[in-house]
């Protein structure tokens, strides 16, 4: 995989196709968090960890990636050809996000704003695979809030890109057997 800037933003790119379900790389833990910031994946309910260069996947509503915190790999969500861009459903782990933002995806079933999974509609976020405690969070039946409200900014949100990175970033590879959890 390659970390390349495009447009003011860093994505990541796979430098080979994978199938459906093919496991992409062991998602790493780099340092750990109570709380949520800019650069973390969700894993557990209070449990947000660092993914080193994993933290240069977008987001996209229709992704080509997806997260399974339970065995802690990116797997392919679809058949991804060699040059196509990395990018995961934000809210498939994140219940609430430190810097939400506002999709420009462009997918027919785009979320508009991107927050958390405590912002959508359970039917909504359940279109994907979802992690485990997102998926006990929306059975606790958790309401959500007007996201609007907690965004500030002019416009009600806050679009933050990721930082410049060096053309190449190397990550470990899956260890694991192809598969997917059951969420």
């Amino acid at each position: 995989m390659a970390a390349k800037a495009r447009e003011g933003d860093t994505g990541l790119f796979a430098e080979r196709a994978f199938a459906d379900g093919d496991p992409i790389g062991a998602l790493p833990c780099t340092a750990e968090h109570l709380a949520p910031t800019r650069f973390t994946v969700q894993v557990g309910r209070a449990r947000h960890v660092e993914v080193g260069p994993f933290a240069f996947l977008n987001h996209a509503c229709s992704p080509s990636v997806r997260i399974d915190t339970d065995r802690m790999l990116v797997l392919a969500a679809r058949a991804i050809a060699a040059g196509d861009e990395l990018t995961f459903f934000y809210p498939s782990t994140e219940w609430e996000m430190a810097c939400p933002f506002v999709c420009r995806c462009g997918a027919p079933n785009c979320i508009g704003l991107v927050a958390g999974a405590r912002f959508l509609p359970a039917s909504v976020v359940k279109r994907h695979p979802i992690s485990a405690h997102i998926r006990a969070l929306l059975t606790e039946g958790k309401s959500p809030p007007d996201p609007a409200a907690s965004l500030g900014g002019e416009d009600g949100a806050r679009i933050i890109p990721h930082p410049p990175v060096a053309d190449r970033v190397a990550v470990e590879p899956a260890t694991q057997e192809k598969g997917t959890d059951a969420g």
